[in-house]
């Protein structure tokens, strides 16, 4: 009765106890779960490094008018702004 009562009770942490077979199985899908966490990042992360190299190799005038314009919401002296009500 003894040694039944071990081996179930041995079972049990097995499968559920801090280093168990669920816990593996959980920490399997939450490094998954980072990993793709991570791959959108380093999306992110390239589309920036390519904005910025293209404005410190060569300023790209365009470039930093379109963001002025976006960003900071600038205009130039010659343009005239048409606001619709």
């Amino acid at each position: 009765m003894s040694l039944m009562f071990f081996l179930l009770y041995f079972t049990y942490v097995a499968i559920f106890g801090n280093n168990g077979l669920k816990r593996y199985i959980d920490l399997e899908f939450q490094i998954i779960e980072l990993n793709k966490n991570l791959k959108s990042y380093e999306k992110v992360m390239y589309d920036l490094e390519m904005k910025t190299s293209k404005l410190s190799n060569n300023l790209d005038l365009d470039l930093l008018d379109q963001q002025s314009r976006i960003v900071l919401g600038l205009i130039r002296n010659d343009e005239i702004i048409i606001i619709e009500k």
